[in-house]
C-alpha cells in the first residue's frame, strides 16, 4: 500500500491546483465593481499572477498610447530574454513598474473574474497552444484583439520571435478614436511599433479574441477593418467559445 501510494499512476486528465486570487483582489471583485489600484496589482504580481497583471497594467494605459507602447516594449524584451516557463524576470519586471506607477492609479479587473471560473491554467494552456499553431502558420497574418487577450501575450511573443513571424494587437479604443492614426501595435523580430489604421487588410488575417460574449467589440473591429465593406472581414478564431463561459451565481472568485 505505501508503494502504492508512492507509484501510482497518475490520471493524464488531472487538473492542476488552481492558484486563488489574493484576498483583497476577490474583494474588489465582489464588492467594489472590480475596481483595483496599487495594492491589488502588487498582491497579484506577488501570488503567481505575473501575467494577468501585466494585462492589467497595460490596460491602465489604454488612453496614454506613448506611455502603453514604452511599457509593452519593455515587457516584450523581457518575454523574449525568458526563454522558459519561469516567471520570476517577467515578476521582477512587474515590481519595478509598479514602484513607478502613479498611486492612485485605478483599473478595472472584471475580467479576472472570467479567467478564475474557467480556471487559470486552462486560459494559459489555450494561448500556449494557439501560440504554437499560429508561430508556424505561414499563410495566415495573426492579430490579438483588445486588452483582454494580453494575458496571453507571453507565449504568442515568444513563439513569434522563434519563428520570425509579426505579431499584431488591435486596441479598440485606437480604432474608433478618430484623432488617432494607429490601431494598435506590431511586433516585428523583437521591436515594438505602432500600427497604423492604414495598414494591409490582406485577405489571409485571423483575428484572435478571448470569448464572443456580446460580440460588441467584434463588431467595431470587424467594421473598422471592412471600411463599409472596403475590405473582406478577417476570419475570427475564439479562444473559449461563450458556450464554455457562462456565469454561474454560485461561481466563487
Amino acid at each position: 500500500m505505501i508503494f502504492e501510494r508512492f507509484f501510482a499512476k497518475k490520471d493524464s486528465n488531472e487538473k492542476p491546483t488552481e492558484l486563488l486570487l489574493p484576498s483583497d483582489v476577490r474583494y474588489a471583485l465582489k464588492y467594489r465593481e472590480a475596481k483595483m489600484g496599487l495594492s491589488e496589482l502588487s498582491d497579484l504580481n506577488e501570488n503567481g499572477f505575473e501575467r494577468e497583471t501585466l494585462y492589467l497594467l497595460l490596460k491602465c494605459l489604454a488612453n496614454q498610447p506613448e506611455n502603453q507602447l514604452n511599457l509593452l516594449r519593455q515587457a516584450v524584451d523581457v518575454l523574449i530574454e525568458t526563454q522558459t516557463e519561469d516567471l520570476k524576470s517577467l515578476q521582477n519586471f512587474i515590481r519595478s513598474t509598479l514602484k513607478e506607477t502613479a498611486t492612485d492609479v485605478v483599473v478595472a479587473g472584471q475580467k479576472l473574474s472570467l479567467l478564475s471560473r474557467q480556471g487559470f491554467s486552462v486560459w494559459h494552456e489555450l494561448y500556449r497552444e494557439r501560440s504554437k499553431i499560429y508561430a508556424h502558420d505561414t499563410e495566415n497574418n495573426v492579430f490579438m484583439l483588445g486588452h483582454s487577450t494580453l494575458v496571453g501575450l507571453g507565449p504568442f511573443v515568444k513563439n513569434f520571435h522563434q519563428t520570425g513571424k509579426t505579431l499584431q494587437i488591435l486596441i479598440p479604443n485606437f480604432m474608433v478614436d478618430e484623432e488617432l492614426e494607429i490601431c494598435g501595435y506590431q511586433i516585428v523580430a523583437g521591436e515594438v511599433l505602432f500600427l497604423p489604421k492604414n495598414f494591409d487588410r490582406k485577405r489571409n488575417s485571423v483575428v484572435l479574441d478571448d470569448v464572443r460574449n456580446t460580440g460588441a467589440t467584434i463588431g467595431e473591429m470587424t467594421s473598422f477593418w471592412t471600411r463599409e465593406g472596403k475590405f473582406l472581414p478577417p476570419r475570427i478564431d475564439i479562444i473559449l467559445e461563450s458556450s464554455q463561459t457562462q456565469d454561474s451565481s454560485t461561481a466563487s472568485f
